[in-house]
């Protein structure tokens, strides 16, 4: 009796670890795979490569650690959304909404996010190879020790954004509104800045203010 009650209390406790381990919920993984809007699922630790969510509802959402691979999110709400420590590699994000959203020690490269809102977002450490940014909102974001290169940010609003400590290499920020922008300390080699808007902009040779009204 004893011998089997062990058994089934470690049965259990196997259970129990492997879902956790396992990380997303079932259910809502079957949700997102036939293209259906998900609030505050939790999918971490998913693979979900080439999933198609163009426009969907993903506020608040957990894809933590997943594989998201050439993943379609156009033009969807993923406000407040989690994506840290995931691949998002050849991504289609154009216009989507990242607003807040946690994309820390994230891989975006070659990830589509032209005219994307990623105001407030976190960035830290996330890997930007030859991602497109350009025309992205990325006011108050946090891109500090962020590595981006052949990235293209012209246009971009990246007003009070944090790139202390980060690498920029053969970046495009051309036309980019770098006003209170912040790049004390970063490593900066081949950038493009004609026509940049400098404001009280932390450069890492001194602060930029010649085109302050």
């Amino acid at each position: 009796m004893r011998s089997a009650l062990i058994y089934t209390f470690s049965l259990i406790f196997f259970l129990l670890n492997a879902r956790s381990s396992a990380g997303y919920d079932e259910r809502h993984l079957n949700q997102v795979k036939t293209g259906k809007d998900c609030v505050k699922c939790d999918l971490s630790g998913s693979s979900l490569p080439t999933v198609a969510l163009k426009g969907s509802a993903l506020a608040r959402t957990n894809f933590s650690r997943s594989n998201l691979q050439h993943a379609d999110f156009r033009s969807a709400n993923l406000v407040k959304a989690n994506l840290r420590k995931s691949d998002l590699s050849s991504a289609k994000l154009s216009s989507a909404n990242l607003q807040d959203a946690n994309l820390d020690k994230t891989i975006l490269h070659s990830a589509n996010l032209r005219n994307a809102n990623l105001k407030r977002a976190k960035l830290k450490q996330a890997s930007l190879n030859r991602t497109n940014l350009a025309q992205a909102n990325l006011t108050r974001a946090n891109l500090t020790e962020a590595n981006l290169r052949q990235v293209n940010l012209e246009g971009a609003n990246l007003t009070g954004s944090n790139f202390k400590k980060s690498i920029l290499q053969e970046v495009n920020l051309s036309g980019a509104n770098l006003t209170r922008a912040d790049f004390t300390n970063a490593k900066i080699e081949n950038v493009w800045l004609i026509g940049a808007i400098y404001c009280s902009t932390k450069m890492p040779w001194g602060v930029e203010v010649p085109n302050c009204k």
